[in-house]
């Protein structure tokens, strides 16, 4: 698939699945580097029998050269020219028989987080999510719920629009596609967790791209933003912890200028 067929799914259908971003050989190391990462850091549970951590950038080495896949990338500089960022790094394994999870947007649509866009949102993409299939995602394992086409909509289901954040929805479908694929939509789109009905785990990298413009300092833990605009009115919005410098260090040459603004002291 060639970058105008992505970027046309990803204008019609709000997403595209890419197969084959990360070879086979690859996939193996970053599995093993995941689920190491998740049982050393005691992973917080989103809903039950799904775990993340977001403190990885030193535990996946494998995985670090695909942060700046030019797959992705190519995409990104189409949306948000050449000074592009990432502002979401994180790990998940959903185990079998997990909750089904709510129906959202990501940051910063999600209209029940500290930070968001307030609705209705403009028709331009503010955040470019990624998905990266680290093991098979498939109806039975519950690849990622999704609504194709409610990236166009004015808001999405965290706002009150009517929507029952649990239930399934009429044109919902499953994300699906052979491990080493990345999944990549608007961060408009709506979605949900889906329930794994099968014996193995599923397992993932979530890695989200914004514009140089997009300020995310309220992300991190700190920060004035995130004191005035969450820890003081005590509500709720994601923590990605910050990059120390010596990880940044460490980081492939092609990787750094996507993490330059998220090293603590930058």
């Amino acid at each position: 698939m060639n970058l105008e067929e992505i970027l046309l799914h990803l204008k019609l259908d709000g997403f595209c699945v890419v197969e084959g971003a990360i070879p086979p050989k690859d996939v193996k190391a970053i599995r093993g580097e995941i689920e190491a990462v998740m049982a050393a850091q005691g992973s917080a549970d989103t809903y039950a029998g799904v775990s993340s951590a977001f403190d990885v950038l030193d535990s996946i080495p494998a995985f670090l050269p695909y942060l700046a896949s030019e797959k992705v990338m190519a995409v990104a500089r189409e949306w948000f020219g050449n000074h592009v960022r990432i502002s979401y790094t994180g790990s998940m394994i959903t185990e079998p028989g997990n909750e089904r999870g709510r129906w959202h947007a990501d940051w910063p649509y999600n209209q029940e987080k500290a930070a968001h866009v307030p609705a209705p949102y403009p028709d331009t993409p503010f955040q470019l999510s990624s998905i990266w299939m680290i093991s098979d995602f498939t109806d039975e394992n519950g690849g990622t719920w999704i609504v194709p086409g409610s990236h166009r909509t004015t808001d999405n289901p965290t706002g009150g629009i009517g929507v029952p954040l649990f239930e399934p929805y009429p044109t919902e479908r499953h994300a699906t596609g052979p491990a080493g694929s990345v999944f990549l939509f608007d961060s408009r789109l709506w979605h949900a967790t889906a329930r794994n009905e099968s014996s193995g785990r599923r397992i993932s990298m979530i890695v989200r791209y914004v514009p140089w413009w997009l300020d995310t300092r309220v992300l991190m833990p700190g920060t004035r933003a995130r004191r005035t605009m969450v820890d003081e009115p005590g509500l709720p919005e994601n923590e990605i912890p910050p990059v120390r410098p010596e990880v940044y260090e460490r980081l492939p040459k092609t990787v750094k200028p996507l993490y330059r603004h998220w090293v603590r002291g930058s």
